[in-house]
């Protein structure tokens, strides 16, 4: 989450996106390229190419992540209230978007969700990626969200922006750098309300496997020199 306290113009956006994509987006592809099992330890290259070089991937992030969102909500959560609110949830298939998030939760340390609305006029939620949307919020003690930043790729060449606050959406058009936007579409936030709700795995916004990262490292590392001594 960025906190904002100025207008946010075209400029602020792209400048919001460059900071994102500096100095947040590498730490949260990292994130997910652990829990991928796409380790480090597959990059490592030997002195001697002559020498075994075993790989030994130890996706401890997987498990990790995986059984704390099965034990948050393997078991679905049971929700009651209005009747409306129920069918909402039921429509969004509430149980299946419930495990996404917490799953999301636990790899980046925050998951975002999307309210919208559908073809049949119908309310939806979906996860997002936290890598493809910005959070902003305003300076108060209460740091209230105003307004949300989504950017994703059209084709090689071309992003589509979508800015968000209470009272309507901007979309804009950018090339790959996004340094630059150009306004090709607006219209009315009939949510009043800036449409996104984020889900924090702690209140450091960090994710389940952080704190180990270099212990799995060095695991893995270990157990590839273990393997390679047996080989040579």
């Amino acid at each position: 989450m960025v906190i904002l306290t100025e207008q946010l113009t075209p400029e602020k956006v792209a400048e919001i996106i460059q900071y994102f994509r500096t100095e947040q987006e590498p730490k949260l592809r990292k994130l997910e390229r652990y829990y991928l099992g796409k380790h480090d330890i597959l990059a490592r290259e030997m002195t001697d190419a002559t020498q075994p070089n075993n790989k030994v991937v130890i996706n401890y992030p997987s498990l990790i992540c995986d059984s704390y969102a099965s034990y948050l909500v393997g078991t679905p959560i049971t929700y009651s209230g209005d009747g409306k609110v129920i069918d909402i949830l039921n429509y969004n298939d509430v149980a299946d978007e419930d495990l996404e998030l917490a799953t999301d939760a636990n790899i980046f340390g925050y998951a975002i969700e999307q309210l919208y609305i559908d073809e049949d006029s119908k309310v939806r939620f979906t996860r997002v990626s936290p890598m493809e949307t910005i959070l902003l919020a305003d300076n108060t003690i209460q740091h209230n969200l105003i307004a949300a930043i989504k950017f994703y790729p059209v084709d090689n060449y071309t992003y589509t922006v979508e800015v968000y606050d209470k009272e309507e959406v901007k979309v804009y058009s950018a090339s790959s750098g996004l340094s630059q936007l150009t306004l090709v579409d607006r219209y009315t936030n009939f949510f009043r309300d800036v449409p996104f709700v984020e889900y924090l795995n702690n209140n450091y916004r960090q994710s389940s496997f952080e704190p180990v990262m270099g212990l799995i490292d060095g695991l893995e590392k270990l157990a590839s020199d273990e393997v390679n001594t047996f080989e040579h």
